[in-house]
């Protein structure tokens, strides 16, 4: 680990800094940690659990700087939670200190910690760039009860893909999602007002942290002797921001410039308008297909579906190619015979799920909440439209089926809350449940980052839409950032279902084989969101939005505004883009453009030929993580050889 990072250790005064002991546990042993505490490992001590303020800590001290006071704690007990107020902790002495170094205390801010995993009596710990840093050994218990802590204070939820792991939970993230969970999309059409949040829920979304996604205020770590702290402006957007890393080695614009040229938009040529065309017909759709039923130029029909979308009549058809469930170069001899395979995996894996007795449903836990999730959203998904309206809808219930489904199918991803509303059209449309699963299936492969848990996926966009609106507008973005809005999270609502709750069912149709049709670029979903951005600056600015009120506005715009109007100025926004005389690397690689220079410097194992920017950063990263993983393994087994 880097060593800026650890400071000396000392006793600490939990008055002087006004910490909150919620929880601690005795008998803990180092078997891991950071080079810079290498004496800790194979030391006896005890882990506890602070709260300052809003912020809270995991800090393992030795025995050395603990003492009990009142009862004693038996060394064999049932019950696993420790008495807070038997610990007082010893007067520093100066005396022959000299001879001996002091094992240091370890401390580590709960915001910096990925996940927990569970091994036996092990307590494994990942930082946020997902590197093992910490083991602690629960010598006469196990991890139950300071995981137990952690889940009732609502800072810590377990994977749903690995029943051994706890996801640390983003607060920032948590309250949003809980905003979207709770949001009902009749209750933003009934409302005289059209807003679909209440007051409470204003004042909670206000909260949320303002330092995400490029704020860049310095973060309130422990700074005392003997904490482990972060560097947060060094690590705290590697999540967020994924192609940080390539700042200072190509040429992309700073914040100091941005600063001084905030207005200047003279490097954009003027903003043509770029109107939409006739859709897809049938007729075209024919003069496409070869004798054997192939389809000529893919290409081509992507062009003119992005233009002006699809036939309705036709759109069925043609969106089985859109979401891989039928592919371009098949014959109809061959999509047939892959049509009829897919269904039958389909029924097969849907056996899976219908012939679980109660028994084994109730043992199989990750299934049976996916279930209940699913069973609770179903009941509210479009049931404003004749399709799925009434009770008893054999529609509803095919919709709940295709989703468990899919949890058997992919049960790493499962289900989210979110996933219904992306499946309800296809199954609207394609009117088939086989079908209509696989075709959920291709539209899942291309937006599942959107439900990771740790909600790494989302940043990444949100940081994506916030450095093209930076680059395209920035008196919007200057206005935003001077009333810390700039962390763009009232997008969030757009990107996780991409835009199904803010254009009408029919409207969404359009959009969506727009977007799928991967023209013009990549990531043209995001220059959707500049568009509708960009069209309400006046208002942000005129009425002196802070992020509640923009929040509010934003949400109000539901299914009142013109897709034709916001796609012809996506398209406009992405030409003038492309053209402007200052274009950046950074903002190349997110519209899927090659960069001018590489973002990865002379690294051999890096490389810019990969189509998606994230995958080739995250490659590279691994490099990077494998190189300096290596690199303190090294250091410690060093240590190891000479001192023990």
């Amino acid at each position: 680990m880097n060593s800026s990072w650890i400071q000396e250790a000392q006793i600490d005064d939990l008055e002087l800094y006004g910490d909150e002991e919620i929880f601690n546990q005795f008998d803990i042993i180092l078997q891991k940690v950071p080079a810079s505490h290498i004496d800790g490992i194979g030391i006896v001590g005890v882990i506890f659990i602070f709260k300052r303020q809003d912020s809270y800590f995991v800090e393992w001290k030795p025995n050395e700087n603990v003492e009990l006071s009142g009862a004693e704690i038996a060394e064999e007990s049932n019950d696993e939670w420790s008495i807070i107020n038997q610990i007082t902790f010893k007067p520093e002495s100066n005396a022959l200190s000299f001879l001996a170094p002091k094992v240091k205390n370890l401390r580590i801010p709960l915001s910096e910690i990925k996940q927990f995993k569970v091994h036996d009596s092990e307590l494994l710990m990942f930082n946020r760039e997902c590197q093992h840093i910490v083991t602690y050994l629960f010598k006469r218990s196990t991890p139950t009860s300071f995981l137990r802590v952690l889940s009732i204070h609502r800072l810590l939820k377990q994977s749903s893909a690995d029943r051994n792991v706890y996801i640390v939970k983003d607060p920032e993230f948590e309250k949003l999602q809980k905003s979207f969970a709770e949001l009902n999309i009749e209750e933003i059409k009934s409302s005289k007002n059209h807003r679909p949040f209440l007051a409470h829920g204003y004042e909670l979304l206000s909260q949320i942290g303002k330092n995400v996604l490029g704020a860049n205020k310095p973060s309130r770590y422990d700074s005392r002797p003997g904490a482990y702290t972060f560097d947060a402006a060094s690590n705290s957007d590697k999540i967020t921001e994924v192609l940080d890393e390539s700042d200072n080695k190509i040429g992309s614009f700073e914040e100091a410039k941005i600063e001084e040229e905030q207005h200047d938009t003279s490097h954009f040529p003027p903003r043509q308008i770029f109107k939409r065309d006739n859709p897809l017909t049938r007729k075209q759709w024919t003069e496409f297909k070869t004798e054997d039923g192939r389809i000529s130029d893919p290409e081509r029909i992507r062009e003119i579906i992005f233009r002006g979308g699809i036939e309705p009549s036709l759109r069925s058809e043609v969106w089985k190619y859109l979401l891989n469930y039928d592919l371009w170069e098949h014959s109809t001899e061959e999509r047939e015979t892959r049509r009829k395979s897919l269904h039958e995996e389909y029924y097969r894996m849907k056996t899976q799920w219908t012939t679980l007795s109660k028994i084994q449903e109730k043992n199989f836990s990750g299934y049976r909440d996916r279930k209940c999730q699913i069973e609770k959203d179903v009941k509210r998904t479009d049931r404003n439209i004749d399709y799925y309206n009434g009770d008893e809808n054999e529609n509803v219930n095919r919709l709940q089926d295709i989703l468990l489904t899919y949890v058997m199918y992919n049960f790493d991803v499962g289900y989210v809350q979110g996933m219904s509303d992306l499946l309800s059209p296809i199954l609207y449309l394609l009117d088939d449940e086989a079908t209509s699963f696989w075709c959920f299936v291709g539209f899942m492969e291309k937006v599942f980052r959107n439900f990771d848990e740790d909600q790494a996926g989302m940043k990444i966009q949100l940081s994506k839409m916030r450095t093209l609106l930076e680059f395209s507008n920035p008196k919007l973005f200057k206005y935003l950032k001077n009333h810390e809005s700039d962390n763009m999270y009232f997008c969030f609502r757009w990107l996780l279902v991409l835009y199904k709750r803010e254009f009408t069912h029919e409207q969404i149709l359009d959009l969506w084989e727009v977007l799928w049709s991967n023209k013009p670029c990549l990531n043209f979903h995001l220059l959707v969101g500049v568009a509708i951005l960009d069209n309400e600056m006046n208002t942000f600015i005129d009425n002196k939005y802070g992020f509640t009120e923009i929040l509010k506005h934003v949400n109000e715009l539901s299914e009142k505004m013109d897709l034709k109007k916001v796609l012809e100025q996506a398209e406009s926004i992405y030409h003038q883009i492309i053209n402007s005389s200052k274009l950046t690397d950074k903002v190349r690689l997110i519209l899927g453009m090659d960069p001018i220079h590489s973002p990865y410097g002379d690294d051999p194992n890096c490389s810019d030929d990969d189509d998606d920017d994230d995958d080739i950063q995250m490659k590279c990263e691994s490099n990077k993580m494998e190189e300096h993983e290596i690199l303190e393994n090294s250091c410690e087994r060093g240590i190891e050889q000479n001192f023990f």
